[in-house]
């Protein structure tokens, strides 16, 4: 497949691109498959790290597609994601993986990471694993700092529809 990002202008001297819309072709084929509209990114853009990625997130077999949407000064890095439906040959947005932070995929233990931070002293990890179509929590790990170098870890696994804690240790970082 061939895809082409629209946007008003190439990216700024920032190397932001405001993506508008994607369009995807078979080969080199005119033939529209498909548009994705409505999009307006702040995506950073460079030709040695473009903000368009294909990858099997849900492990299906098939390549599915994300683009960052933007990057804020912090870790938490937003992407919108699709998913390609081999039975409609299409790509459907994932509002379950485009709600995680800076998400990860895991071929060989079949998971999504993600990474994330809600404070300065706040940090935390999360899994999760597809069941069918749907994305599923498995287990939290958070770390709230005390003071530089002392934390508490916490280590929650979803349970009954909610985090339950199954851990709770001091720790100290190297």
């Amino acid at each position: 497949m061939n895809f082409t990002l629209r946007a008003d202008n190439p990216p700024d001297a920032s190397g932001i691109l405001a993506v508008k819309s994607i369009e995807v072709r078979r080969g080199n084929d005119q033939e529209l498959l498909q548009r994705i509209d409505g999009l307006a990114t702040q995506t950073p853009w460079s030709a040695q790290a473009p903000g368009l990625e294909f990858v099997d997130m849900n492990f299906d077999g098939y390549i599915d597609m994300r683009l960052i949407e933007s990057r804020p000064a912090g870790p938490n890095v937003t992407y919108l994601h699709w998913l390609f439906d081999p039975a409609g040959g299409r790509f459907v947005a994932s509002a379950a993986l485009d709600e995680l932070a800076a998400p990860r995929f895991d071929k060989g233990a079949r998971e999504v990471h993600s990474d994330w931070r809600d404070s300065a002293v706040r940090y935390g990890s999360d899994r999760f694993r597809f069941d069918g179509n749907q994305l599923m929590p498995l287990q939290r790990e958070t770390r709230e700092y005390q003071r530089p170098g002392v934390y508490t870890l916490r280590v929650s696994h979803w349970l009954d529809g909610r985090w339950q804690v199954v851990q709770t240790r001091q720790g100290r970082d190297p």
